[in-house]
């Protein structure tokens, strides 16, 4: 948008008034629209503006305006108002003026103010689009000289932000000390060139220090790091050292004590063989042993029982004619009866009557008797010894007790029943 300047006093001058221009110069130099035609008195006041026109357009034709600055441009603006936006103005606020005044000539005023204003637009194009151009022209300068300047602050700017890069990436996790040293070397040779820096290189100055700073500091913590690495990694490779061999000697010890298991389990497995098949031949020994013991023990009982019946009923035949004899003679007889028989079983001292006691003795005794089936005789003399330890003894110690074995072969056997009369008398001795 154009600015107007106030008026430089240059006055155009006039044009000869138009011939049908009637107009009665009134005391004070002023026309009085009253008293002429309106229409005629209403242009007049106008003025001679064609013949400005003309002027303006002599004096603009063919004309290069110097706008190499802009106050120069402002000089060439300038001259636009006076010859173009004075007069103008002058005509439009004319115009305003006689239409308040001359409503039966608006129209007239109004076409009049358009060829007005045509004419001066006509004017207008010999200098605007000049202005226009240079305007342009330096707008576009200026745009330029700021790129230029936004372009020179950001490359300043991001020359800033590659000497802050070093820092960042020494903070990398991945970073070593001996990098982070390199990068120091680097970033130390670096030479801030004043010129080349313009009005920033004392930030770049700062910014170069700030971070060698910054990576001086990494670098000392990379180093505490990597010695502290280094220490636990040490350490880790010992305990996998000490691990393996501790697994090492115990995979050793494990193989020895599976063998040693196994040659013990194989023992073992051979020692029980043999106890079985000991096992196995004595159970068989001894079962046909006692077998063998109790057949010849029964046989030798049922021989007894055959001949102790043979002998009563022989002795029952013998003394049938006795029984008649004194009562005295039979209680004699019963008593010597009652007398204990020797043990059928006892082959030491084998069952015989007694002379004083006689058939008749014998026979009562056995009537007195209760009929009973004989006891076998089947405990051992090693199943006592058994039932007894630690203490032992002896068939001949038994027999001073009272008890005498029945003996079958080289093996000593006694009733079960006298079990208990055994350990009675056992504990007697002991007493």
């Amino acid at each position: 948008m154009d600015t107007d300047f106030p008026v430089i006093e240059d006055p155009v001058a006039a044009a000869p008034a138009p011939a049908h221009a009637v107009a009665t110069q009134q005391p004070g130099g002023e026309l009085s629209i009253e008293t002429f035609n309106l229409k005629t008195l209403a242009l007049a006041y106008f003025g001679p503006w064609r013949a400005n026109v003309t002027e303006t357009k002599l004096k603009l034709t063919g004309v290069e305006h110097d706008m190499t600055t802009p106050t120069k441009i402002a000089d060439v603006k300038s001259l636009r108002h006076r010859l173009i936006n004075v007069p103008l103005a002058t005509a439009r606020a004319t115009s305003e003026a006689l239409k308040k005044k001359l409503n039966g000539t608006k129209t007239d005023v109004v076409n009049e103010l358009e060829a007005i204003e045509a004419g001066y637009a006509e004017a207008a194009k010999l200098i605007t689009p000049q202005i226009e151009a240079a305007e342009a022209k330096l707008a576009e300068e200026k745009r330029i000289a700021a790129e230029k300047e936004a372009a020179r602050v950001q490359g300043h700017r991001d020359a800033l932000d590659r000497l802050a890069a070093p820092a960042e990436r020494a903070a990398s996790p991945d970073m070593t000390a001996e990098r982070i040293a390199k990068g120091i070397e680097l970033v130390e040779a670096i030479v801030i060139d004043r010129a080349a820096w313009e009005d920033f290189a004392d930030r770049a100055e700062e910014q170069k220090a700030v971070t060698l700073e910054r990576m001086r500091a990494l670098h000392a913590k990379a180093v505490a790091a990597e010695a502290e690495a280094a220490r636990l990694a040490e350490e880790r490779a010992e305990a996998a050292r000490v691990a393996e061999a501790q697994r090492i000697e115990a995979a050793r010890l494990a193989a020895i004590a599976a063998d040693l298991a196994r040659q013990h389990a194989e023992l073992q497995a051979e020692r029980d063989r043999i106890a079985a098949e000991a096992k196995a031949r004595a159970d068989e020994a001894a079962r046909v042993e006692q077998e063998t013991a109790d057949r010849e023990l029964r046989e030798s009982l049922n021989r007894s029982a055959e001949a102790a019946r043979a002998r009563e009923a022989a002795e029952a035949l013998a003394i049938q004619p006795a029984e008649q004899d004194t009562p005295a003679q039979g209680s004699q007889q019963v008593l010597k009866a009652e007398a204990p028989a020797p043990d059928a079983t006892d082959r030491d001292a084998p069952a015989s009557t007694s002379p004083s006691v006689g058939s008749m003795g014998a026979r009562q005794a056995a009537d007195a008797a209760p009929s009973v089936e004989a006891e076998v005789p089947t405990l051992t003399l090693g199943t006592i010894k058994e039932r007894i330890a630690p203490l032992s003894i002896t068939a001949e110690g038994l027999a001073s007790l009272g008890y005498h074995a029945t003996k079958i072969k080289a093996t000593c056997f006694y009733s079960e029943s006298d079990w208990n009369d055994i350990k009675a008398a056992m504990r007697k001795v002991l007493a």
